[in-house]
């Protein structure tokens, strides 16, 4: 997976601008870790989005450069940077034209039957779901966090952030999880966590854990009340391209509430009725949205595309029937919407 950056470079500037690889790393630590390497304040590593920490991705790192920056930092099989110039100023986080996607595919049945559904999906219209490594590749949980967060119920947050180890996690994590982080060897991997084990209730953790990371698990739980919004929408047999009321129109296309955390709802209509439904069924009232508990972050609400459409969606044969699937889509969407149209099995919303 490869950016698509609005950045623009210059002879001088303050910071570098390095264009990133990384493998089997987050996004954050990649940046963090490429900073330390060319002795830069790791804090102030600066990247345009989040990507999916199994991938192989493409991306763009800013941070302040040092006085002789390095033209080419690699860490063999993890990481691979190249200086591409300086800039005045970091881009914002998000601010991304969109991304680009090579797939490699093995089709069970024939090269010709995926070719086909893939010749189907290029001018389709695909829900606009968050990923599912949206809420944690790992331990997809990331929402739960909030929502114990926002619930109030800290005993759930302490099980959710401590224990409750997840099977694709590594041996090591889930032993760590076992002993809430306070066996030997465990306090090094995740601070954190480990500092948070060693509190003295469940009322203490969030005041132990970073801010950034409470909004990243609240922001979780509103990709996940979204995407709630979006299945009870397909479920009543409504469009994609059908505005609802109470949805916006931009450039002719609907776009659903996202609701905020610390906010009221700011939509009507049926929009409205369909949002309330959707968190009702996770247990929530936008009462408790509106009212978080004391000190939790405020998250703002925003409005997301009800879909989006595969751009330049080509493919090409490989050895052993296998296919390079090739596609951009715009920022803030996963490769797993043309995936998931794909594999969906019958009857799946």
């Amino acid at each position: 997976m490869a950016e698509e950056p609005e950045l623009a470079l210059e002879p001088r500037g303050r910071y570098c601008v390095y264009l990133l690889a990384k493998r089997g790393l987050p996004s954050g630590a990649a940046a963090r870790l490429l900073a330390r390497l060319i002795g830069a304040p790791a804090e102030a590593a600066m990247i345009a989005g989040l990507k999916d920490t199994e991938a192989t991705t493409l991306q763009y790192a800013c941070l302040p450069c040092p006085r002789d920056p390095p033209v080419l930092v690699t860490v063999p099989g993890r990481l691979w940077a190249r200086l591409l110039g300086r800039a005045s100023r970091c881009p914002r986080r998000g601010v991304l034209r969109g991304n680009r996607f090579t797939i490699v595919l093995e089709p069970l049945g024939s090269c010709r039957e995926l070719e086909e559904a893939l010749e189907s999906l290029r001018a389709a219209r695909l829900p606009a779901y968050y990923g599912y490594q949206r809420f944690g590749t790992r331990r997809p949980d990331t929402h739960l966090q909030g929502l114990a967060l926002l619930r109030g119920d800290q005993a759930a947050y302490a099980r959710e952030l401590l224990a409750s180890p997840y099977p694709d996690e590594s041996p090591a994590a889930r032993r760590c999880r076992r002993s809430l982080w306070r066996a030997p060897g465990c306090s090094g991997s995740r601070l954190y966590e480990a500092r948070a084990a060693g509190a003295k209730g469940p009322g203490w953790l969030r005041h132990l854990v970073p801010r950034q990371v409470l909004e990243l698990q609240l922001a979780a739980l509103q990709a996940y009340i979204f995407n709630r919004y979006l299945s009870l929408r397909i479920s009543m047999g409504h469009s994609l391209g059908e505005k609802l009321p109470g949805e916006r129109l931009l450039g002719g296309r609907p776009y659903a509430p996202v609701p905020g955390i610390g906010y009221r709802l700011g939509t009507g209509g049926a929009a409205r009725e369909l949002l309330e439904e959707a968190i009702g069924s996770i247990g929530l009232s936008p009462e408790d949205l509106a009212k978080p508990p004391p000190g939790l972050p405020r998250l703002r609400p925003y409005w997301r595309p009800v879909y989006t459409t595969p751009q330049g969606l080509a493919a090409a044969r490989l050895p052993g029937c296998r296919l390079a699937v090739r596609f951009s889509l715009e920022r803030g969407m996963y490769a797993t919407l043309l995936l998931r149209e794909l594999a969906e099995p019958p009857g799946c919303v």
